[in-house]
């Protein structure tokens, strides 16, 4: 399950996937997937649930900052509709968190090359030294 996934969760709380599925109007097994973190909501997506529940987008794509939300205030929405400022701070939000899942995958990549390379060599030395200790035995 991914941070994301576990925080959509907790939302969750006392109301069934189905149920809250059907208050976004999306599949159940669409919302599942967002909870397992097979699949990440749209920034759109992301907007209504923070307006849903009332929290802090920050706190619900990173886990940082406070829960509750004050930042739906006038100055971002008009009638309940995001401005374009909001939208292009979320999708900002949405490509760091991106980002961020890229460099980990990278250093996790790298790290099993190193760990297989290290492998490697040690089951060469391993080699030569049974080959010496042969050798000795030999003689």
């Amino acid at each position: 399950m991914s941070a994301l996934g576990e925080r959509l969760k907790q939302l969750r709380t006392g109301i069934s996937q189905q149920a809250i599925a059907e208050r976004f109007g999306i599949p159940q097994t669409t919302w599942s997937n967002y909870e397992k973190g097979k699949n990440e909501p749209d920034f759109a997506f992301i907007d209504k649930v923070c307006l849903e529940f009332k929290v802090n987008s920050d706190w619900l794509l990173f886990g940082r900052g406070p829960r509750e939300s004050n930042s739906y205030a006038d100055d971002e929405y008009s009638n309940g509709e995001p401005n374009a400022i909001f939208v292009e701070r979320l999708e900002a939000r949405i490509a760091t968190l991106i980002s961020e899942q890229a460099l980990r995958q990278q250093a996790e990549f790298e790290y099993r090359k190193i760990t297989e390379e290290l492998i490697r060599t040690q089951r060469m030395l391993i080699e030569v030294q049974q080959e010496k200790i042969d050798d000795l035995k030999q003689k």
